[in-house]
């Protein structure tokens, strides 16, 4: 078996294993939207991404961004008793801090929260967010160490059945119980709670080390140049849903996380690939055997990588307006016109982080904190200008604007210390083909679904008959396929 086809193996595998675990569980939620509809309005929506993005970047605070460095440097200690005391200082370090963080966030928010985040009550809201974030101080870190490790399918199965009990509390809280917001926060916190305990069991071997000051010194070192980007861009959504909410109100606020809830087919693959690619990309660097093939290897996961990207992208650009007609009531719908700006900032900012992964691997972190100021800076002006101009839509341009500027600068930053080759004929290609499909689903604009299903279908399958035709998809990318397409030519 060639280079390219164990890697790609590999990457489909851990893909797929990491991605099934949030597949099913998003699923489930998606489904599920037209019966939170009902029960929950845009103010209610408002509320819950409000709260959710202040306990992530609470967060980041409690964490440092230390949990980060655990996947670079466990490939400098591997496994052993270094190991072992290197995850004990970690684990400590994080629960220490995330009790620290929670007591002052507690006193600024009690006092001055009406004024950092409107429109959220700091009883119950705030104080369940700082429950529900001391309470994952360990899941990021078994997190790295599944990614670490390649286990890819003991994390399919946690995930999916941390979603599944996060949904069923959510049904019984919200329809059940009609607790409303306070009932699908309240769903989360509660399993945290059950899952650090969980954690808890798996790091149980590993927590057997002794705390170094020397460990955590290199781990912190490197976290402070990730720290920025961290806090940056967990504060990005804090700001735009804050500032959106005074501009507009807590029901914007719902809309806009209505839009990112029909975006999950690209979150997801995005996502999973974010958990498989990274120790991919390490390993293939850090061996000096691939070191030459590594190069076109590379470059040729990215292509394939990209283009399942733009299909996926295709199919929520013109699906996506109908899935919210079919499962949302009128009053959500206004979430239709920003998906296709959300949408497309999501797949600027995939390339950009398959790029951005050899600024890590060379620990210039400090890039990352510049690159990630410069976007959220960009952003909060883009929502300066284009909120007044366009209203709720403007904040679909701001994100795209700044996600194109980030990914510009992590680009050119990642490519001055190692290139692989990308056919950059075939990825301005695709780039055109997306913004033809953006232009042509512009020119319609009814509330007809039938008409909206057959207009779009028609350039959904015109979309992807020309990937096919210029070469940007590829049959064979499929591993089952080529299985049987093997076992196809072996019978003849």
């Amino acid at each position: 078996m060639s280079t390219e086809q164990r890697l790609g193996n590999r990457l489909f595998k851990n893909t797929f294993n990491f991605g099934i675990g949030s597949v099913l569980p998003k699923v489930i939620g998606f489904l599920l939207i037209p019966v939170y509809t009902v029960y929950l309005s845009p103010q209610d929506f408002g509320l819950v991404d409000l709260a959710t993005s202040l306990g992530a970047f609470i967060l980041v605070f409690m964490r440092l961004g230390v949990p980060g460095s655990v996947l670079r440097f466990y490939f400098d200690h591997q496994e052993g008793e270094a190991l072992k005391d290197y995850i004990t200082t970690i684990f400590w370090f994080l629960l220490g801090c995330s009790l620290i963080v929670g007591a002052v966030t507690a006193l600024i928010l009690y006092t001055t929260g009406d004024k950092i985040v409107p429109g959220l009550p700091f009883y119950p809201f705030v104080v369940m967010i700082l429950i529900w974030a001391f309470f994952n101080s360990n899941t990021d870190l078994q997190r790295r160490l599944l990614q670490a490790r390649e286990q890819s399918a003991y994390s399919a199965k946690l995930s999916t059945i941390t979603a599944l009990l996060t949904i069923s509390l959510t049904i019984l809280f919200v329809i059940a119980l009609k607790w409303g917001a306070v009932g699908v926060v309240g769903a989360t916190v509660i399993t945290a709670i059950v899952f650090f305990i969980q954690g808890q069991v798996y790091l149980h071997k590993d927590l057997k080390g002794k705390f170094s000051w020397s460990q955590l010194i290199p781990s912190f070192t490197y976290a402070m140049g990730i720290l920025p980007y961290h806090l940056i861009s967990n504060a990005a959504p804090v700001i735009n849903k804050s500032i959106l909410s005074g501009y507009e109100s807590l029901a914007a606020v719902g809309i806009l996380g209505i839009a990112l809830r029909f975006t999950i087919p690209l979150t997801i693959f995005i996502s999973a690939l974010q958990s498989s690619f990274t120790p991919l990309y390490y390993s293939v660097r850090t061996d000096e055997q691939e070191s030459l093939k590594g190069k076109k290897n590379l470059g040729d996961l990215v292509v394939r990588i990209w283009s399942v990207a733009l299909l996926l992208l295709a199919g929520i650009i013109c699906f996506g307006g109908l899935a919210i007609q079919l499962f949302t009531t009128e009053k959500f719908h206004e979430a239709i016109h920003l998906l296709p700006g959300i949408s497309i900032s999501f797949i600027i900012g995939l390339a950009a982080y398959i790029f951005g992964n050899e600024i890590y691997y060379q620990k210039k972190t400090w890039w990352v904190a510049i690159i990630s100021t410069v976007q959220v800076g960009v952003n909060f002006v883009g929502l300066l200008l284009f909120l007044p101009l366009f209203g709720l839509i403007g904040v679909g341009y701001a994100m795209l604007v700044a996600a194109i500027v980030a990914a510009i600068l992590q680009v050119l930053v990642a490519r001055k210390y190692y290139q692989f080759s990308i056919p950059w004929k075939k990825f301005l290609l695709s780039i055109v083909l997306m913004l033809g499909l953006v232009f042509l689903s512009h020119l319609i604009d009814t509330r007809l679904i039938l008409w909206r299903m057959i207009y779009f279908g028609f350039l959904f399958v015109i979309f992807v008959w020309a990937m096919f035709y210029f070469k940007l998809l590829q049959l064979q990318w499929i591993p089952l396929i080529n299985k049987i397409a093997k076992k196809y030519h072996e019978r003849r």
